[in-house]
């Protein structure tokens, strides 16, 4: 089985749906893949987390942004990703906790066309990736 993803000028992106059950989360996200990212991070604001929420959070460890370097919050509660596959069966991939960061902590004012960064802690999960230029796919 396989997922595929699209290209948009010069980035590769896939759509999924991020659960939280324990934050009240069942969000739909376009992830922009990243093969330089360490790990996969959603942004606060478009995952439906309340600045109160997000603050709450316990910091990550600090990487570096388009704004420089930042520090991350963590969900520490279980998440799940869940990827349709080219045959239409959900693909889900358990999450321990995730990283966030807000937009505005990185000075992004207005919603992008991506929820997130599909970083290689989930894609190394993947037997196999490939892309030919116009789309992207990972093999299960």
């Amino acid at each position: 089985m396989r997922i595929t993803g699209w290209r948009w000028g010069a980035h590769y992106y896939v759509r999924a749906i991020f659960i939280c059950e324990r934050l009240g989360i069942r969000e739909p996200v376009i992830l922009l893949i990243d093969t330089g990212a360490s790990t996969t991070t959603f942004f606060s604001e478009d995952i439906g987390l309340s600045v109160s929420t997000y603050r709450a959070l316990p910091p990550a460890a600090t990487v570096m942004t388009l704004g420089g370097p930042q520090r991350h919050r963590r969900i520490p509660y279980e998440a799940q990703l869940v990827f349709a596959t080219a045959a239409g069966r959900p693909y889900i991939i358990e999450l321990s906790g995730c990283d966030v960061i807000s937009r505005r902590s990185i000075g992004i004012e207005r919603p992008l066309h991506f929820q997130g960064i599909l970083g290689m802690d989930i894609i190394n999960g993947f037997r196999r990736w490939s892309a030919d230029g116009r789309c992207i796919m990972f093999e299960i």
